[in-house]
């Protein structure tokens, strides 16, 4: 008997928003699309991929998959979790070998990383085709059962550490911030944890994701982008991507500069002699 697999993978919305620069809420994006195609990938060598229908165009943070016969759910699971750990943990060394020795704490930004990632699933027998859709709709229920008991483990915690200011919850793993500030570009009070630390140095860096997920393939429409952008932009690079202040701020700046434009036919000879008609 074959088995229906679902799997959800978080946090998203929490996690790509926690940002300063525009570039860093691109790479909190990019890396969670890359880590749901590692899981779909993983998944899709035991079974049949339903949802997303390949592995390399996916990106959602839902999978499901119908397992071949004699595949253990539990085992699938618990090994796709497994290699989704492995791989953001790839992607963290690959950010200190680009960093200070000293300037970062190992310790608890091992534990932050090796925590982080969400992972639910939810499995269910399927006799034959015609109880796919009983089967599904079951799986659903399950899997947002599962969801609901939410696993919880208290990240380390530091007493004379700073907090991190993109996710409070967490220690900042910053030792040394003067060596680290003109690299990554932070701010005076900008003492980042190990996530956030992640996100801004792949935002700077995107190379480190491709290192990460080789067996990733770019999709044609976001090479065709790089192309334009770079034929747009001489020096184009993640360091000229501006702030989310930088952005509000221009928004600001476009709306002033239109009201400040003059009417249209204000100093207008009819305009005058109209304007003087209604006085007398």
């Amino acid at each position: 008997m074959r088995n229906l697999l679902t799997i959800s993978i978080g946090p998203v919305q929490e996690f790509i928003a926690a940002a300063r620069k525009t570039a860093d809420l691109q790479a909190g994006s990019n890396l969670r699309q890359r880590l749901a195609c590692e899981a779909a990938n993983y998944v899709s060598r035991y079974g049949e991929l339903v949802f997303p229908s390949d592995a390399a165009e996916g990106g959602a943070n839902k999978i499901l998959v119908l397992l071949h016969e004699n595949e253990d759910p539990k085992v699938v699971a618990r090994e796709c979790h497994k290699c989704l750990k492995e791989s953001l943990m790839k992607c963290w060394q690959t950010v200190l070998e680009k960093l200070s020795e000293k300037a970062v704490g190992k310790e608890p930004g091992n534990n932050q990383v090796k925590n982080f990632v969400e992972f639910y699933a939810a499995w269910m027998p399927l006799e034959d085709e015609a109880s796919y859709t009983t089967a599904r709709k079951d799986l659903e229920h399950l899997l947002a059962g599962r969801k609901a008991l939410r696993d919880f483990k208290q990240p380390l915690s530091y007493p004379d550490r700073f907090k991190s200011p993109l996710d409070p919850s967490r220690d900042t793993v910053i030792r040394d911030h003067d060596s680290l500030k003109k690299p990554l570009k932070l701010k005076e009070s900008e003492y980042l944890d190990a996530i956030s630390l992640m996100k801004r140095s792949i935002g700077l860096h995107p190379d480190i994701l491709d290192s990460c997920f080789p067996t990733r393939r770019k999709h044609e429409m976001v090479a065709t982008f790089q192309k334009q952008d770079q034929h747009s932009r001489p020096q184009s690079d993640a360091s000229n991507v501006p702030s989310t202040s930088e952005m509000a701020f221009r928004s600001l700046e476009r709306r002033v500069r239109d009201a400040a434009r003059p009417i249209a036919g204000l100093h207008s000879p009819s305009f005058r002699q109209d304007a003087q008609n209604r006085r007398a």
